[in-house]
């Protein structure tokens, strides 16, 4: 321990001690955080810096082994700068300090009270203050001369280029709400919307779950029924494979020709497409997350071990990775920004799909059981790797916990192990886009739904007690379950997309597919990417580690706003880099291909009146189907 640390930690001023945590009341509620006081720590005035920590303290020595021993006791301290991480546990139970507290303190995490921007902060916000520039003018003249009715050259290289980045036309394209297509799977947008929500009130819940200052309330995480719905909320990324699969497939096929499959052109743009299309506005958050999240601090970032420290430092390490699309090949603890695992493993299966789209629209039956096949193989290594290494069902619950480590390894971030619902899609689009409208009685369509709410249910709700930790389920079921709740889940979620499509769903088809979801559903792409981060910038708000009361306070307290936020942050974000960048490739793009057809200038579609489709049909050197 340094000597400077030791003699400011002997002259802590009162109001430096009064920002201390003291042992808490609720002991018998497991109430393991005492939080002190973070704002009496941020506006401390002293000779010297300090930053605000917990200190993770335990009734005994770690190296005792008897039961509830290393549930450590968190208490917050405010100490000089000039003790690190490591001098704290040792000031504490140094004889001037440790004598207040009957504990022995063990590890400490921290967070400054000031924060300096380093040079990759200003370079990164001199290259954010340059697209928003460009967008600030192209927004103005956009709005003045339509407003205005004035004479402009829109289709002049300049203008087109500069009014690609017009949060003017740009958002017009996100929230128009015309009626669909005919043809469009008018469902999307709504399942996508719910998923969405669905995946940040998992992500939300369980980060308030895992920084609460009392752990009682948290162990009956999962003993109401409909809690489950949050604890195995993990279906709501099977839906979005699902949907990878069946748009994939269904815009292959809706025009399929033999000149499209020869054509290089078609290939070449099914991968360079999709790059565009997902890494700009990914790659570029990723780079705001790790220059901004240092700033983001607060006792939550505290009481979950600094994790701010952590993700950039590897983010700054590791962010190629993300840029290859191969993050999730990588141990949990090197991932810069985690949810990115998802568009690895969707991306690395888009990859693949061009092997299933050629075999069903040359040999169908062919193409059918080289999917079955694959389905199969995948199923039979899940059971594998359960019975290696003793995998749970669900990641949550109380007999999961032990083994979430390699669950996610082994299985969670894995193509080979999730492909199962992105294979029933690349099916089920084929047969939407390639099938004739089967004609069935409203009995047979009424009966067709109950079987599909009662698999949605049964794969959603029937680990209950299994996550409650009553009932422990054996290997071949937990594999089992793993496989074919996937299985059961995607078929029922396709049947609501092709009952709807087809006309089958009634009240519901009247609710899915309304157009006021379409924006919504456009935005659930960048809602995903800013989400994680919200998370954070909600709970660090506060002034003391997330209180955890039930699911339902969490739901409407913490999820909702942080719902909120994202999708406005997505609404801007998506403007800058996501809504301008596909229109600046179909800028780039119609001009090569106009010039290597020798073909004069055509207008451009007009974004405002029609909106960016958000899907991609390969099509030999057809402009506008060269669109998301």
């Amino acid at each position: 321990m340094r000597f400077g640390c030791a003699v400011r930690s002997a002259l802590v001023e009162k109001d430096e001690f009064d920002a201390f945590g003291k042992l808490p009341a609720g002991l018998l509620d497991l109430t393991l955080v005492s939080p002190g006081s973070y704002r009496e720590c941020i506006e401390l005035v002293a000779p010297y810096d300090v930053h605000y920590c917990y200190a993770t303290a335990t009734a005994v020595k770690q190296n005792n082994t008897a039961v509830g021993v290393n549930l450590g006791l968190k208490i917050a301290v405010c100490m000089p700068k000039s003790c690190n991480e490591e001098d704290i546990p040792k000031v504490l139970d140094s004889p001037k300090l440790g004598g207040l507290v009957p504990m022995t303190f063990t590890s400490s995490s921290c967070v400054p009270t000031y924060v300096k921007p380093t040079t990759a902060f200003w370079i990164f916000m001199g290259f954010m203050a340059f697209f928003v520039s460009w967008a600030a003018l192209a927004t103005a003249i956009d709005f003045i001369t339509d407003v205005y009715d004035m004479k402009v050259d829109r289709e002049s290289n300049y203008m087109r280029m500069l009014f690609v980045f017009s949060v003017y036309s740009n958002g017009a394209a996100i929230l128009e709400t015309s009626p669909h297509k005919e043809g469009n799977l008018k469902s999307l947008a709504s399942i996508r919307f719910i998923s969405m929500t669905w995946v940040v009130a998992g992500h939300t819940i369980g980060q308030n779950a895992i920084a609460a200052d009392s752990l009682g309330p948290v162990l009956t995480l999962w003993n109401p029924l409909l809690s489950t719905t949050i604890t195995n909320a993990f279906f709501s990324v099977d839906t979005f494979f699902l949907l990878s699969g069946i748009l994939v497939s269904y815009l292959f096929f809706k025009k399929p020709s033999r000149r499209m499959l020869k054509s290089p052109f078609t290939w070449i743009m099914f991968y360079v497409h999709r790059y565009i299309r997902l890494t700009p506005p990914i790659m570029i958050f990723v780079g705001f997350y790790t220059v901004t999240l240092p700033f983001v601090n607060g006792p939550w970032t505290a009481a979950t071990g600094g994790i701010a420290g952590n993700q950039v430092a590897t983010c700054q390490k590791y962010w190629w990775r993300n840029a290859l699309y191969i993050n999730n090949f990588f141990d949990m603890s090197a991932e810069c920004y985690p949810i990115t695992w998802y568009l690895a493993v969707d991306t690395q299966m888009y990859i693949t799909a061009p092997i299933f789209l050629v075999a069903l629209a040359l040999f169908p039956i062919l193409g059918a059981i080289l999917l079955i096949l694959c389905g199969a193989a995948s199923i039979a290594y899940v059971y594998v790797i359960t019975f290696r290494d003793d995998l749970p069902a669900t990641v949550v619950g109380a007999l999961a916990f032990p083994k979430t480590a390699s669950f996610f390894s082994e299985y969670y971030e894995k193509p080979w192990t999730r492909c199962i619902p992105y294979l029933i899609g690349i099916g089920v689009g084929y047969l939407l886009a390639t099938a004739k409208k089967p004609k069935i009685h409203l009995l047979t369509a009424l009966f067709l739904w109950t079987i599909a709410v009662g698999v949605a249910l049964l794969c959603l709700y029937g680990p209950h007690n299994y996550i409650e930790g009553v009932d422990d389920w054996s290997e071949l079921l937990r594999a089992s379950y793993n496989n074919f709740s996937k299985v059961g889940w995607s078929l029922a979620v396709s049947w609501v997309i092709v009952a709807n499509h087809y006309g089958w769903g009634g009240p519901v088809a009247t609710f899915m597919d309304h157009p006021l979801w379409k924006p919504l559903g456009r935005l659930s792409y960048c809602g995903y990417i800013v989400h994680y981060f919200v998370i954070q910038y909600v709970f660090n708000l506060d002034d003391r580690p997330a209180h955890y009361v039930s699911i339902w306070e969490a739901y409407v307290y913490r999820v909702i706003p942080v719902v909120v936020l994202s999708y406005i942050f997505a609404f801007f974000w998506s403007c800058l880099f996501e809504s301008s960048i596909i229109k600046l490739e179909k800028v780039l793009l119609s001009k090569a291909v106009l010039s290597k057809n020798g073909k004069s200038k055509e207008p451009i579609v007009d974004e405002k009146k029609n909106g960016p489709s958000y899907t991609y049909r390969p099509q030999p050197f057809d402009i506008e189907s060269i669109r998301l």
